[in-house]
């Protein structure tokens, strides 16, 4: 399934609200980086596994899921107290979030510019 599809899915076709949350979602998610990036900065891994945890539902709920698989296996290495490779997918997870929701910010503008001429 397609990544406009599986998220449009996921707020049952209100494309208002997906546009509100993909809106958010910037914001949002660089307060788990500052919060990811600091735990680690810090030694604290249960605030890493936190931060991760945090960051992979907002990907997953907006069907970033690259994104959401990188932040698991962050908070799976958090949790384990391997900061180290952490840190190591901390790096590769700002890139895909970067890319994956750009993509999904473009799908959503064409949508609901489609949407638009559609009335």
């Amino acid at each position: 399934m397609n990544m406009l599809l599986s998220v449009l899915e996921r707020v049952e076709g209100d494309l208002a609200l997906l546009n509100e949350l993909v809106a958010m979602f910037p914001e949002c998610a660089e307060e788990c980086f500052q919060e990811l990036e600091r735990a680690i900065g810090e030694g604290a891994a249960e605030e890493a596994r936190a931060a991760a945890h945090t960051l992979k539902g907002m990907c997953a709920n907006l069907s970033l899921d690259g994104s959401a698989q990188l932040a698991f296996q962050a908070e799976q290495a958090a949790a384990a107290g391997e900061l180290d490779r952490c840190r190591e997918l901390f790096e590769q997870l700002r890139g895909e979030v970067e890319r994956e929701y750009q993509l999904l910010a473009e799908l959503v503008r064409q949508e609901c510019s489609r949407e638009g001429a559609d009335r």
